[in-house]
């Protein structure tokens, strides 16, 4: 496959990608998979791959110019970007994956979610914040460094910060994914909460 360039920028958005890709499956990588050699009796062993070389076999199946890509994950600002998206929750209250919020970028009032809320809960307590309801919670404006999901000019916000290898992360995505698609005055900002002493994979210099 072709090596593509990207910006730095791009390259950051990429590999944000490539962490949800973990939690979410599409990637493949490390899955359970059975293939038969000539002989049809003999079983391949399986690739179980984890931390920055699945990381790089995602990059490369994408088509990401490697050497653009370990630049960017070994690059110290990298590191401190999670850093400090990990201090951004923290000063919302955020103490476990996922921490999300629905946001009200206007009146600049949130409603907090909690763990893994089902669609239905979302789309209930979105449904107070446009009502007016809400608290004043210390949520940090979205910057250029956030992945956004969905309508960018939604004036209502599905906020959450989380883990790559947090199962109820992968649960929460699922539904915020589809409120964004029936909702389009709604849009999803990830950031990242890294639960180190839960999630040992989950490398501070190769997410984003």
């Amino acid at each position: 496959m072709e090596n593509k360039k990207f910006s730095p920028t791009q390259i950051i958005i990429i590999i944000g990608l490539i962490g949800l890709a973990f939690y979410l499956g599409f990637s493949g990588v490390g899955d359970s998979k059975k293939e038969l050699v000539e002989d049809k009796s003999v079983e391949q062993p399986k690739e179980n791959l984890v931390g920055m070389e699945a990381a790089r076999k995602v990059a490369s199946e994408m088509g990401v110019n490697i050497d653009e890509f370990n630049s960017c994950v070994e690059d110290p600002a990298v590191a401190q970007k999670v850093k400090d998206q990990e201090e951004l929750g923290s000063k919302a209250g955020v103490t476990g994956t996922p921490g999300s919020f629905v946001y009200d970028t206007v009146t600049k009032k949130s409603i907090e979610l909690g763990g893994a809320a089902p669609l239905d809960t979302i789309k209930s307590k979105l449904a107070d914040l446009k009502a007016g309801k809400g608290v004043d919670i210390d949520i940090a404006p979205i910057n250029e460094e956030d992945f956004v999901k969905g309508n960018s000019e939604a004036r209502y916000v599905v906020m959450e910060w989380s883990d790559y290898e947090c199962p109820y992360c992968g649960r929460f995505q699922e539904s915020v994914t589809q409120l964004v698609e029936q909702d389009t005055d709604v849009k999803w900002v990830y950031r990242q909460f890294p639960l180190d002493s839960l999630h040992p994979n989950t490398d501070r210099k190769s997410v984003v």
